[in-house]
């Protein structure tokens, strides 16, 4: 059965369409950077989303990154962010990910790796 793309099928299928190709180009990525670091593994989950353990989970709902419960200082030093990660070299330029100090869910960092450093920002919980 064809749908014409006026339709509300028709819109389903072309947003699935741009959904699956954004996916496939996340894919390459993925895949491209595994081939030059040597490091990176990823694998499709069931519900069709890409998932690089440790790094993060790429689906049509979009990105989630790996969150640590590290008991860590406030702010974080480098070397707690070394162990709750690894280090910048091998973590990557552009990793960021999550800290939720002690699993308390009261200091909440936003961590990321620019220029060979630790970057880190302190979220504050929506009221």
């Amino acid at each position: 059965m064809s749908f014409g793309r006026d339709t509300l099928a028709g819109n389903i299928i072309e947003r699935l369409e741009q959904i699956t190709a954004r996916l496939a180009a996340v894919e390459l990525l993925l895949a491209s950077a595994g081939e030059s670091a040597g490091n990176l593994a990823y694998f499709r989950g069931e519900d069709g989303s890409l998932n690089a353990p440790g790094v993060g989970n790429f689906s049509a709902g979009g990105i989630r990154v790996r969150v640590v419960d590290d008991n860590v200082s406030n702010p974080p030093t480098d070397a707690e962010l070394d162990t709750a990660f690894g280090s910048p070299a091998t973590m990557g330029e552009g990793f960021v990910g999550i800290v939720d100090d002690n699993d308390a869910a009261t200091n909440v960092w936003l961590i990321g790796i620019a220029g060979g450093a630790w970057w880190y920002e302190a979220l504050t919980k929506a009221v």
